[in-house]
């Protein structure tokens, strides 16, 4: 009879697409692995594997199969996670990504908070990617991410937790037009003069949209800025004369470093990027999710400016 140590070496080998490196994951050797696959697959009458494509792909009968796999173990694993609920524990490892220009500013003020209110939760936290978080939740190798939504992806679930304004900042080499309140107009920023992180950063394609530029825009200084973190880039523009745009986080350590004079909002329809905790729809430690939006929402609340909530532009992260 099949069992749920089979389904879970048969989800390694489809997570990892390699016999070698799933019998590693699930520390077993792999003849031992590559054994109970093929046990598993003359117990269902079915090859779940194509062995003769690097890297291993299921069939299609096996993709079918992976999936139910998938549902048999999350059930499984929520059983645990209900007897806490019931008793009132909310306890257990908790999977976390973040994308990279949130994580410098943001894990700061959410993670103390929650590992001081809640102990008992191991949370693993690494960066990544906008793509990368929806792949990894996708494989079901993390439980959530943190990152700016709308997503616009059935299979998600996202949980606002705050909006989180842009702002500008500049060089002290180049002068920006102001109005009386000191803000910025972005029709007339000098747009060769702008700076942006590398592809595959959602703030990158949030700054081409506000500045109504497209592909071209990091061509426009006469190189290509391959910058993979704030810090990077704020360093840049810095040292100009460059701009760029930053959420209001980022923006504010730069105000702690003497650098105020150098951010300036922007006039007309605040933008702003919403940020979330997004998880797959159906989804396990949903315990653990709830208290990490209560922390993160009391935490981060601070970010939002009330009075201009009515007159303000979202801004979404992904190009359409």
């Amino acid at each position: 009879m099949a069992t749920l140590s089979q389904f879970g070496y048969a989800l390694a080998v489809d997570r990892h697409r390699n016999f070698r490196r799933a019998a590693k994951a699930c520390f077993i050797s792999q003849p031992t692995l590559s054994m109970q696959l093929a046990k598993l697959e003359d117990e269902l009458a079915v090859v779940l594997f194509d062995r003769s494509r690097r890297p291993v792909v299921p069939t299609r009968e096996g993709a079918v199969l992976l999936e139910q796999f998938r549902t048999v173990m999350r059930e499984y694993e929520r059983i645990e996670e209900v007897v806490q609920e019931l008793r009132g524990v909310i306890a257990g490892p908790y999977r976390l990504g973040i994308i990279p220009t949130m994580a410098p500013t943001i894990l700061p003020l959410v993670v103390p908070r929650f590992v001081a209110a809640h102990p008992a939760v191991e949370i693993q936290i690494e960066e990544l990617t906008t793509a990368q978080i929806v792949e990894r939740l996708a494989q079901e190798t993390l439980d959530g991410g943190i990152l700016a939504t709308p997503l616009h992806m059935p299979t998600l679930t996202e949980y606002a937790i705050c909006r989180e304004q842009f702002v500008v900042f500049h060089s002290p080499t180049i002068e920006l037009r102001t109005d009386a309140q000191g803000r910025v107009r972005l029709d007339a920023l000098p747009l060769e003069r702008l700076m942006v992180m590398r592809e595959g950063h959602c703030l990158r394609t949030q700054t081409l949209d506000l500045c109504a530029l497209g592909a071209e825009a990091s061509e426009t200084q006469g190189f290509v800025l391959e910058a993979g973190s704030l810090a990077t880039l704020c360093a840049m523009v810095q040292n100009g004369p460059y701009f760029t745009i930053l959420p209001a986080l980022a923006a504010a350590e730069l105000e702690a470093r003497g650098l105020g004079d150098l951010i300036k909002s922007i006039a007309g329809k605040a933008p702003f990027r919403e940020v979330a905790l997004v998880t797959r729809r159906i989804e396990n430690r949903r315990a653990i999710r709830e208290a990490l939006i209560d922390v993160a929402r009391e935490a981060l609340e601070p970010l939002e400016d009330k009075r201009r909530r009515l007159r303000a532009q979202p801004v979404e992260p992904l190009a359409s």
